[in-house]
């Protein structure tokens, strides 16, 4: 994988997790994951 490919997709995760976190407060990692992939299946309906 290039490695422009590689931080646009490490940007990518990045955002997606302060996102979440913005979106329900401090969580952990567990928390985070699944907040990520809840926020992540109603953006893309």
């Amino acid at each position: 994988m290039p490695a422009d490919r590689f931080d646009v997709l490490h940007g990518s995760l990045a955002l997606m997790v302060l996102r979440t976190l913005d979106a329900l407060g401090p969580l952990h990692g567990y928390g985070i994951a699944r907040g990520s992939s809840r926020l992540a299946s109603t953006s893309s309906r």
